[in-house]
């Protein structure tokens, strides 16, 4: 691991606490209460990161620390009997396995474009326009009454 990057994990489920979060999914990744391995510009925008059932109390999402203060965590709650997530464990997760899901602004259209990921292409399917459907492809409705006579409605 280098100076450059830091662990990161969910605050452990603590109902006391409001430690509620067991499992968050952003850009892409899906963090658990696991040590997970991030570059420190990751590290800083989750950080900032919340508690989502109350933002005004700004509970914080994620333990962001080096791997010395996380080594001091897990010792700290291997001594206080808890369960306690290995440091040694830590996935890394590269800059290049999250996802941009930030709108970005087009200037030349002067318009906010997603930036979508091309949909595998597949050869044998038509557009609808080119595909002829007849009455003979087209399966009629079942009825819920074929043995009850319909009856007049009235009023």
């Amino acid at each position: 691991m280098s100076a450059q990057t830091y662990l990161v994990r969910l605050k452990p489920y603590n109902r006391k606490r409001e430690y509620f979060v067991r499992n968050y999914s952003w850009r892409g990744h899906r963090f658990t209460e696991r040590w997970a391995e991030v570059s420190a510009a990751v590290a800083e925008q989750l950080r900032g990161l919340m508690q989502p059932h109350d933002l005004s109390m700004e509970i914080p999402l994620f333990d962001v620390c080096t791997k010395d203060e996380a080594l001091k965590i897990e010792e700290k709650e291997a001594s206080a009997g808890q369960p306690a997530t290995k440091v040694k464990d830590a996935t890394p997760v590269p800059d290049s396995d999250l996802r941009d899901d930030k709108p970005k602004f087009n200037a030349a259209t002067g318009k906010i474009e997603r930036h979508v990921e091309p949909a595998e292409k597949v050869d044998n399917v038509k557009p609808i326009a080119e595909t002829e459907i007849s009455d003979d492809d087209v399966a009629p409705a079942p009825s819920l009454r074929e043995d009850k006579p319909a009856r007049a409605r009235s009023r």
